[in-house]
């Protein structure tokens, strides 16, 4: 699964706090104000946060009957006789302030009866069950050590331009291995000889397929000089390597006029502009390019354009708002893309008058890998008819999320809105490219010599 974050939606829960555990907490039902227990409030929030927040239009009572429901099917609670089995017929529609009656009901009885373990994974059970009901490609439920993970990483990827860290993009481990999708340039593992396609076996010893996603990026962070030792199977002869690197500031800058990856075939020698973006940070990265070009256009007589291509393998995304800017860059008008949902204001970004090398051909580089923030911006350009796309087939749902507080050990993610592209349909859930990648050089180098003489 692919989606995109909004910052200040993820940002918003950071300084929710919550009652301890089994705090008495009150609530109002249409018959009197009862005590409630911190999962029941929790539950409560859940409705209400999915109810406010939800990409499309849903009522509490609806959310609460399909909570309800597979609190029901949970065996714990499903046991005939039982005590707690009061929660009305199977498909009854609790209407109004009524489903909070209910949800309090079950718990309160649950907790006098159930084992709290056993009723805490049957509530945990019961909320993965309603998010997957509810968008199945893109709901989850995160515990807040994973969701604190994600806001520190999120934190240093806005306040900073680099982390010290080595410089791969990884792919989720798989079969025992975690595969490199993209290397930072000049970066210690760059430097250090390992390529995208290698595979990481272990870190610093442990093996990968014993670690979570999470875990493996933490492992790869530090403090600037530590040192790290990665075993990796380089993909070019299947030789298992292991080796020191020094970790080090890794700037999350784009790369900007390098050879595309390993491959010198386009170049400055070439009169190719190549720009490799890892990701896009709002303020910043679009500046960082529009300088560059700028300053390269306007020393052409020496060495003139004749293409850009804009390598977006592995990149991992970034602020919706930081991806328009670096877009409107390439456009002189017309919608880059907007959002849908009932929360997100059904934003629209606009290109502004004036664009960078309006003449000069455009080739993104894209792959599987990169997050759905860049394949928005791929599609921004080609949808203008400002780029073509090269490569292999991209798979994104286009959802952008929103994380909500359950209790202090919970939150959920749902889908907030959706990224709708210059054409006006949604993206994803593939996007092809214009040009395969076996033979893509050939047909490049066919498109920049016909732009040349004019065709």
């Amino acid at each position: 699964m692919k989606c995109a974050y909004l910052a200040l939606a993820l940002l918003s829960q950071a300084s929710v706090t919550f009652a301890e555990d089994r705090a008495p907490q009150l609530i109002e039902s249409s018959v009197h104000i009862k005590l409630v227990s911190i999962r029941t409030m929790g539950l409560i929030r859940f409705v209400e946060g999915v109810n406010e927040a939800y990409i499309n239009p849903i009522s509490q009572s609806h959310i609460a009957n399909m909570l309800v429901q597979n609190l029901r099917n949970d065996p714990h609670l499903l046991v005939q006789p039982t005590p707690c089995s009061g929660l009305g017929a199977p498909g009854a529609d609790l209407d109004g302030v009524e489903w909070t009656t209910a949800v309090a009901s079950v718990i309160s009885c649950a907790e006098k009866t159930i084992p709290p373990s056993e009723l805490d994974d049957a509530i945990n059970k019961a909320l993965s069950a309603t998010l997957t009901q509810l968008t199945p490609e893109g709901s989850l439920l995160l515990e807040t050590s994973t969701y604190d993970r994600r806001l520190r990483s999120y934190r240093r990827y806005v306040d900073r331009d680099h982390v010290a860290a080595v410089g791969l993009s990884l792919e989720r481990p798989s079969n025992g291995a975690s595969q490199v999708v993209a290397v930072f340039p000049n970066s210690p593992a760059s430097n250090a000889g390992i390529v995208a396609q290698d595979a990481v076996l272990a870190i610093d010893g442990k093996s990968v397929s014993a670690m979570s996603f999470e875990d493996i990026i933490a492992a790869l962070r530090g403090a600037v000089g530590s040192e790290v030792k990665i075993s990796y199977l380089r993909h070019s002869d299947a030789k298992q390597i292991t080796i020191p690197i020094v970790r080090d500031i890794v700037k999350a800058a784009p790369s900007l006029g390098l050879p595309v990856g390993n491959d010198p075939e386009f170049g400055e020698d070439k009169g190719v502009i190549a720009i490799a973006i890892p990701r896009f940070i709002a303020h910043r990265t679009g500046k960082q390019i529009g300088s560059f070009l700028t300053t390269r256009l306007a020393n052409q007589s020496s060495k003139p354009v004749r293409g850009i291509i804009i390598d977006l393998r592995g990149s991992v995304g970034g602020e919706l708002s930081g991806i328009a800017e670096v877009a409107d860059l390439f456009l002189d008008s017309g919608i880059i893309m907007s959002l849908q949902g009932r929360s997100v204001s059904n934003e629209k970004f606009i290109a502004h008058e004036g664009s960078i090398a309006a003449d000069v051909p455009i080739f993104v580089l894209i792959d599987d890998h990169m997050a759905t923030g860049a394949t928005a911006f791929a599609l921004a350009l080609k949808d203008n008819g400002r780029a073509k796309l090269v490569g292999e087939p991209v798979t994104s749902e286009g959802l952008v999320m929103i994380m909500i507080a359950i209790d202090k050990g919970r939150f959920a993610s749902i889908p907030q809105g959706r990224i709708v592209r210059a054409n006006g349909a949604p993206l994803g859930p593939t996007v092809e490219p214009d040009i395969p990648r076996e033979g893509a050089t050939e047909k490049i180098e066919a498109a920049l010599n016909m732009a040349k003489r004019g065709g």
